[in-house]
């Protein structure tokens, strides 16, 4: 089923609507995504910040406690007292931000479990503080040396892993960010082309009435002129019908022409009218009968004088508008009037003058 334009049109802004809103959901999807992207991000941010603080507290005790064993001087641990009850709150920051990772659940645990060896070790080494000699400071540090090795390779596989998850999220977002743009501009290209093409149905739907309109409009001028054609003829063919009427069992030239010209002047409408004959004897016009004429006009007119008399010199109607005022007038009871215009006639019989 053919569509008209109104349908295809309002088809075509259908489509450019949807559109819209396909575009915008996209763009409301690219930014929660985004958002969610960067919220992941800045947790993996905190807590790579957290395992850092983590490991500074851890060694800030152990440069304090080697202080104490190069001087024993109680002054130096006070960095370590102070960092001591900091740390188990800090492993507990660290479980919580990462519980929704069972991975880094496990290297946390077991980054606890080396911080607690390495706590056990110094709060040994508390209890015999008293009795510490200088030679023993080297299978003190030794000791202390490989329990922070521990702890610092638990930190190094946390961060690496949230490290790895960094990177996976950085690259998640800045592929989501191009798929959202690659999808906008499509979206906005679709957009286009269905606007291109509403345009283009419009234009030619347009110009396809506005031919029609055209062809319509001649059509309508021919039927014009054809009613106009037809009621010419059609006015012909009644005058010459109501002349044939009025002309039926007329035997003397005299009544021929007096109905004659009392019919055509009341059919034409003219005003008043008269009929001049040709005399072959006189050779001029002579008046044989007239409708509303003056008594002054003249009985006979010489032929190729005065606009009668010229007339008759031809086959053609002569019309001659704006009559002169001098030239004569038409009265009656009510008062005269000049005629508008003349219209003369000449009727000729194969090549004779009636």
């Amino acid at each position: 089923m053919k569509l008209s334009l109104v349908n295809r049109l309002y088809l075509g802004f259908s489509v450019v609507v949807l559109l819209v809103l396909l575009g915008g959901f996209l763009t409301w999807q690219t930014f929660t995504e985004q958002t969610e992207e960067a919220g992941w991000v800045q947790h993996t941010y905190r807590v790579l910040n957290n395992s850092e603080r983590v490991q500074r507290l851890l060694f800030d005790m152990e440069a304090s406690r080697r202080g104490f064993r190069s001087t024993f001087n109680k002054e130096f641990l006070q960095p370590y007292e102070l960092a001591l009850p900091k740390v188990a709150p800090a492993v507990n920051d660290l479980r919580t931000m990462v519980a929704d990772n069972p991975v880094q659940v496990k290297n946390v645990d077991s980054l606890e479990n080396n911080i607690n060896a390495l706590l056990s070790y110094w709060n040994r080494l508390d209890h015999i503080i008293l009795q510490q000699r200088f030679r023993q400071n080297v299978d003190i540090t030794q000791q202390e040396t490989h329990l922070m090795d521990e702890v610092r390779v638990k930190i190094g596989v946390l961060n690496t892993e949230e490290r790895r998850l960094l990177a996976l999220r950085e690259e998640v977002k800045r592929n989501t960010f191009t798929k959202a743009v690659k999808t906008l501009l499509i979206n906005n290209a679709f957009i286009l082309l269905v606007g291109f093409i509403l345009m283009r149905v419009t234009y030619i739907e347009f110009k396809r009435r506005l031919r029609v309109q055209h062809e319509l409009n001649d059509k309508l001028d021919e039927v014009v002129e054809i009613n106009a054609a037809a009621s010419e003829k059609n006015w012909m063919l009644t005058g010459v019908n109501d002349m044939n009427d009025s002309l039926q069992g007329v035997n003397n030239r005299d009544e021929l022409v007096r109905k004659c010209l009392h019919t055509l002047t009341g059919f034409a409408g003219f005003a008043a009218g008269a009929f001049y004959c040709y005399d072959e004897v006189y050779r001029d016009l002579r008046l044989y009968a007239s409708v509303s004429m003056p008594s002054s006009i003249p009985g006979a007119v010489p032929l190729n004088e005065g606009f009668l008399g010229t007339a008759v010199s031809g086959k053609d109607i002569l019309v001659i508008r704006e009559v002169p005022a001098s030239y004569w007038q038409l009265s009656s009871a009510s008062g005269q009037a000049q005629p508008g215009s003349l219209v003369m006639v000449p009727i000729w019989t194969e090549n004779e003058l009636l």
